[in-house]
């Protein structure tokens, strides 16, 4: 399988679906006594005992190169953007929206 970046023929890491940091953010420590339920339309309630669990990854691998320098600046962005909803007072409720250039103006 190749780097679905760059194409190359070494690909070493899988993405996680929802940025890790996110779900720690969310689920706190999981582990095998506390794990976090999974779910999507054709899986239902997968249990995940680790945050680095397959099943909260994506199939397609990426290369070391292409996880680290290209990929970021986008990592970084989405953290701050993340934190930032997550500590958003009043709180987002489903159907709700909230204007990104009020966290990057």
């Amino acid at each position: 399988m190749q780097c679905w970046i760059c194409g190359s023929d070494n690909p070493a890491t899988r993405e996680h679906r929802s940025k890790a940091s996110d779900l720690r953010a969310l689920f706190g420590q999981v582990s095998q006594a506390s794990p976090m339920y999974f779910h999507e339309d054709e899986c239902w309630y997968k249990k995940a005992g680790s945050l680095k669990a397959d099943i909260l990854k994506y199939e397609h691998r990426i290369c070391l190169a292409c996880n680290s320098a290209p990929t970021q600046a986008h990592d970084n962005t989405w953290k701050c953007c993340s934190d930032k909803l997550r500590m958003r007072l009043p709180k987002l409720h489903m159907g709700e929206t909230s204007r990104l250039n009020r966290i990057f103006p």
